[in-house]
């Protein structure tokens, strides 16, 4: 979703982060390549869902392997 401005890896957690992206700019911008159907702007549940893989992924960003 580069296109959309939609970063992708540790640039979308850092993005995530800084408060520069949020679930519902990830939404749109899925709603707008038409990779989702635009009832998923309204729908809470997926957003809660999205926003928990966001904060998930800011969680684990400090993990070295």
């Amino acid at each position: 979703m580069k296109a959309q401005g939609i970063p992708s890896g540790s640039a979308l957690i850092s993005q995530y982060q800084t408060g520069n992206l949020t679930a519902l700019n990830v939404i749109k911008a899925a709603v707008n390549s038409k990779k989702l159907p635009a009832q998923a702007l309204n729908d809470k549940s997926y957003l809660n869902t999205v926003q928990s893989q966001l904060t998930s992924f800011d969680n684990t960003s400090h993990l070295s392997y």
